[in-house]
């Protein structure tokens, strides 16, 4: 049969029954051949019969009365109920002639036994399958243990915002020592909690009078350590309550310990100790040291500012993949109820079709001097046998639709398991994004500065089309953003790292590249790639033009322009540069520190 869902409001034959008998009591045979006819037809519906059985004489008693009466008695009747006589059993269809032995004709024998399904089964057990379906065709779906539901769209950037300015009004609080304190943290030559055992590890090698500053063994107090004439020298500073420092024994305080060693850098130790006749000068960098130690690369401020704008690009984006799929799912949803109240109909229809036959095979037995007629038994059989048949396609029905829900479920988990995997990825990507966001200030860039980067991002990706935003979320790069991005390179810097890279893989010369600072052009960038055996230079800019359109990064006086410096190679990691100048028909393929 097509596939399709059966309504409960379709037809059901059961008052041919009624009518047939009545009118076989009357001896009206034309009106029996024409319903015998009409029990052949699948197409006529259960009204037309019941409207020609209204046609009799009004004072007739209503066979739809007598049937509902019936039907009653009999749902009284308890399975204990003693076998009726001549052994025919309650609820089977049993023909039963004046002479027995003079008719063997049984029109059992001539149902399909393919479509004589077990009628005496419980109804109520139909019923209760009819409110129980749910958990026959539910799938065990595995447990997601899902990571709390993301921000709210409209206070997604405040999250990280109110935290930084939160972070500006607890310094506002914080006691002139706490102030003092909190200031150092924010020094590359701060170290740290490195114990005194190290100190000498640390420092080996290094000329007189650099130094760097560590936690002293007293909590709250501090260590300035560094070389004098080749030893190791270590002076304690402490703090006061009122948040001025001052050397352990020495009269003279400052503001902070950044004041104290500026002013040790244009004047002599030797006024604390006489035995010091040295300045300060470099300090060790504790982020060089970290890098040595872990063998990674010192970052630069930029590197980590164009780092955390990547990151944060990458998670706005995971927003709008979560919008759509929610928008998919719940179509998905919509259609999976609509076959659950599909699959509902049929099996109360399948219900009521049962009864029925049950209910014609029951009143046969009950009133056998009705049946004399061969030809009455031959309607009421042919009118069974179209039951059957709408069962049969009903099951047919019920089967597709247990199928197709089936599917429906596995694409709803799908859903599901997208969901938590873009979760768990949006807070990896908020964790990165609030570390670095700590180290930039630690470095001394300014709250606002990183606010209204913040903001120009998400406004940019939120007004980018839900395709780009699709294919970012998609490019991975094989190289950070410290192999490509070198704040310390001029031009010819550039073609020597290229150069360098090229010789570690002549074989893949093209699409070598780095991006650094502009000399030539104020506030722009230069993309520096090999191409076709040569070394290009491009200008990158930020536009921050008053058509969205025309705002962030991109090649200069082009029409296609991204959120961060991150999402500019990406794209053209993927994509050629052709459409900004046919001689750069490559993509960006290798970063030249990558590997290096």
């Amino acid at each position: 049969m097509d596939k399709e869902y059966i309504n409960t409001e379709g037809v059901l034959e059961v008052p041919v029954m009624e009518n047939v008998v009545q009118r076989g009591d009357e001896g009206e045979n034309d009106s029996v051949n024409e319903h015998s006819t009409k029990g052949n037809d699948k197409e006529k519906s259960m009204k037309e019969d019941v409207t020609e059985g209204s046609t009799q004489d009004d004072s007739e008693e209503d066979p739809r009365e007598r049937y509902l009466q019936e039907n009653s008695e009999e749902n009284h009747r308890t399975e204990t109920e003693e076998e009726t006589d001549d052994g025919g059993v309650r609820g089977r269809f049993t023909y039963r002639s004046d002479d027995d032995e003079q008719s063997d004709y049984n029109p059992d024998n001539e149902l399909d036994p393919d479509l004589d399904f077990t009628l005496a089964e419980n109804m109520r057990e139909l019923r209760l399958r009819r409110r129980r379906f749910e958990d026959e065709i539910e799938v065990q779906q595995p447990e997601l243990r899902h990571p709390p539901i993301l921000p709210k769209k409209r206070d997604r950037n405040m999250d990280i915002i109110d935290r930084l300015t939160l972070a500006e009004k607890e310094m506002a609080n914080k006691t002139p020592k706490e102030k003092t304190i909190n200031e150092l943290y924010r020094r590359d030559w701060y170290f740290g909690d490195v114990i005194k055992e190290q100190v000498p590890v640390i420092i080996k090698g290094q000329p007189d009078g650099v130094f760097f500053i560590r936690n002293s063994t007293t909590p709250g107090d501090f260590t300035l350590n560094f070389n004098c004439n080749g030893e190791l020298k270590l002076i304690k500073i402490i703090i006061d309550d009122d948040g001025l420092c001052h050397f352990q024994s020495h009269g003279k305080r400052f503001e902070n310990i950044t004041k104290l060693i500026e002013y040790f850098k244009r004047h002599s130790l030797e006024s604390y100790n006489s035995t010091l006749p040295i300045f300060l000068k470099d300090h060790m960098s504790y982020d060089k040291y970290i890098a040595e130690k872990n063998k990674t690369k010192v970052k630069h401020v930029s590197v980590i500012l164009h780092e955390m704008y990547g990151i944060h690009t990458e998670s706005e984006r995971i927003y709008k993949r979560v919008e759509k799929l929610d928008i998919e799912k719940s179509k998905v949803h919509y259609k999976g109820t609509m076959l659950q109240r599909n699959l509902s109909q049929a099996i109360g229809a399948e219900i009521v079709y049962r009864e029925a036959i049950e209910k014609m095979k029951a009143d046969l037995h009950d009133h056998p001097d009705n049946v004399t007629d061969l030809k009455i038994v031959k309607a009421l059989e042919d009118n069974i046998l179209l039951q059957l048949g709408r069962i049969q396609e009903l099951r047919e029905a019920q089967a597709m639709t247990k199928e197709e829900m089936r599917e429906l479920q596995k694409v709803l988990m799908n859903y599901d398991t997208k969901k938590h995997d873009l979760y768990s990825r949006y807070y990896t990507l908020e964790s990165q994004r609030d570390g670095l966001v700590e180290v930039l200030l630690s470095k001394e860039v300014k709250n606002l500065d990183i606010q209204k980067g913040i903001w120009e991002a998400t406004s940019l990706v939120d007004y980018e089309s839900l395709q780009m935003s699709e294919f970012f979320l998609d490019v991975v790069l094989p190289f950070g953003v410290a192999d490509w991005l070198v704040i310390d390179a001029d031009k010819n810097k550039a073609t020597q790292l290229i150069q360098q890279a090229i010789d570690r893989n002549p074989n893949d010369a093209d699409g070598i590249f780095l991006i650094r600072p502009s000399f030539t052009k104020q506030g722009c960038y230069a993309l520096s790639i090999s191409v076709k055996g040569h070394i290009r230079h491009c200008l990158v800019e930020y536009s921050n033009s008053q058509d969205i359109e025309q705002c962030g990064y991109g090649f200069m006086k082009s029409n296609l322009y991204f959120p961060s410096m991150v999402d500019f190679v990406k794209y053209y990691y993927h994509n050629s540069m052709k459409d900004h100048n046919p001689e750069l028909d490559v993509t960006l393929k290798r970063a030249a520190l990558q590997d290096s």
